[in-house]
């Protein structure tokens, strides 16, 4: 019977979260170095991703949260507003090209990724 429950809240909670206002539904994200939010120390596209387990309180009892996996164009900024890295998230790991800069805004590295795994490194 605990199956039946759990597959009946597994297929019902997508269409239960929808409902929700979790996160913004463009799946655009920033993060600020400063509280009143002036300065943009990052912007990342998002996608929500649904997990289901048991609870670390309780073993007996099964959870579901939503997490934001990083998903698409990436830019992270100094403090000085100048561009600091670049680059493009497939589901939470690094991919493709990823080009890093000086706080003068010169590109000192390159770096290739496939899978979040670092497979090239240029030196500019």
């Amino acid at each position: 019977m605990k199956k039946a429950w759990f597959i009946l809240i597994v297929l019902a909670f997508p269409f239960l979260a929808n409902s929700q206002d979790i996160g913004k539904e463009d799946g655009l994200g920033k993060t600020y170095y400063d509280e009143a939010k002036t300065r943009i120390k990052e912007i990342f596209h998002y996608v929500l991703e649904y997990r289901f387990g048991r609870s670390e309180e309780n073993p007996d009892e099964m959870v579901h949260k939503s997490v934001a996996i990083k998903n698409g164009p990436y830019t992270l900024y100094f403090t000085n507003g100048k561009l600091q890295a670049s680059g493009y998230y497939s589901r939470d790991k690094k991919t493709g090209t990823w080009k890093y800069y000086n706080r003068e805004g010169l590109l000192i590295r390159t770096e290739e990724y496939k899978d979040g795994e670092l497979i090239k490194k240029e030196e500019s």
